[in-house]
């Protein structure tokens, strides 16, 4: 989870230099939205925050 956060939160920079793409600000929010979501196998949501 902290991989996919670093990649919304960071990974803008240096995308550019790798002719990727940026999501758009409304994809990247619902995208962080659901990550807020995950929970592991006995539904309790995973201790992880934001960079």
């Amino acid at each position: 989870m902290k991989l996919f956060c670093w990649g919304f939160m960071q990974g803008d920079h240096p995308g550019t230099g790798m002719d990727f793409v940026r999501l758009p600000d409304k994809v990247q929010a619902r995208i962080f939205k659901e990550m807020t979501k995950v929970a592991d196998a006995k539904g309790k949501p995973l201790q992880w925050s934001p960079m």
